[in-house]
């Protein structure tokens, strides 16, 4: 899932139902990434969005399923709530 807003801070995100979903293996946050996982920047830049979305298409949340289907299906279960926007 990726962010529609250029910047906005992050209130919450319910994947929740995500999980249940068939061929749905697994849904990341950047809750599930240890501190430190980072791209290796000037300054290190989060893989997922952690509290604010930084630019429009900013990864949120990820999906692994069986088919590329089935994740498309579980990404569109997520709800992300995002405050602020620009």
């Amino acid at each position: 899932m990726r962010s529609p807003h250029a910047y906005a801070t992050i209130g919450a995100i319910d994947a929740l139902a995500a999980s249940s979903m068939p061929g749905a293996n697994m849904n990341i946050t950047a809750n599930n990434f240890p501190e430190l996982a980072r791209y290796p920047f000037e300054f290190y830049y989060p893989l997922l969005a952690d509290g604010v979305v930084r630019h429009v298409g900013e990864g949120a949340a990820v999906v692994a399923a069986q088919t590329r289907e089935q994740a498309l299906d579980a990404i569109a279960t997520i709800n992300l709530s995002l405050f602020g926007s620009r």
